[in-house]
C-alpha cells in the first residue's frame, strides 16, 4: 500500500491557464468554485466566475438592469469571496444571457482550458426535462467540461 504522498506525486498536473466556472450563489455552484480555486492554485490558472441573468421580458428593462446590478454586487462580493481569502488571480464577467450560451461563449473569447459547474443533484429524467445547464454544456461546449456532483468530498491535495 502507498502513503498518500506518493499518490500525489503521482496525481498529473493538468496545465490550465484560464479556467471559467458558473457561478450563481447555489450550493452547486460554490463547490464548483471551490474546486477551480484548488485547481487554480495547483496550476496557476486563472479564474472567471461567470454569471448570467436571465432577461425576463415582462420584468421590463429597468427591472432587468436593476436584478444585473444586484447579482453583479454578490459576484463580487459574497460569492466569490473565497477566491479572494485564497489570492487566487481572478475576473467575474456578467452579463443578461442564458447561462449555456454564457459559459460556452466566454469559454472560447478567454481561450478557456475547461468549464467547471455543479450539479443541482436532480435526477436524469428532471435534468433533461428541465435543460440542465451542465448537461447542455456536456454535449454542446467546444473545451472539456468538469461537473462537480453535490455529495463530491472537496479539498486540497
Amino acid at each position: 500500500m502507498r502513503k498518500s504522498t506518493d499518490m500525489a506525486e503521482n496525481i498529473p498536473n493538468p496545465n490550465f491557464d484560464r479556467i471559467v466556472v458558473g457561478v450563481d450563489g447555489s450550493n452547486g455552484s460554490t463547490r464548483a468554485l471551490q474546486w477551480a480555486q484548488i485547481m487554480a492554485g495547483i496550476t496557476g490558472a486563472e479564474v472567471l466566475a461567470v454569471h448570467a441573468v436571465e432577461y425576463i421580458p415582462m420584468r421590463g428593462h429597468e427591472t432587468n438592469q436593476l436584478v444585473l446590478e444586484q447579482h453583479s454586487a454578490e459576484l463580487d462580493g459574497h460569492w466569490t469571496a473565497p477566491l479572494r481569502t485564497y489570492g487566487t488571480q481572478y475576473r467575474t464577467i456578467i452579463e443578461i444571457e442564458d447561462p449555456r450560451t454564457l459559459l460556452g461563449r466566454v469559454a472560447l473569447d478567454e481561450h478557456a482550458d475547461v468549464i467547471v459547474v455543479g450539479s443541482r443533484g436532480q435526477s436524469r429524467v428532471a435534468g433533461l426535462l428541465l435543460g440542465s445547464v451542465a448537461e447542455y454544456l456536456t454535449h454542446q461546449a467546444k473545451v472539456p467540461v468538469v461537473i462537480i456532483p453535490a455529495g463530491a468530498a472537496i479539498s486540497s491535495p
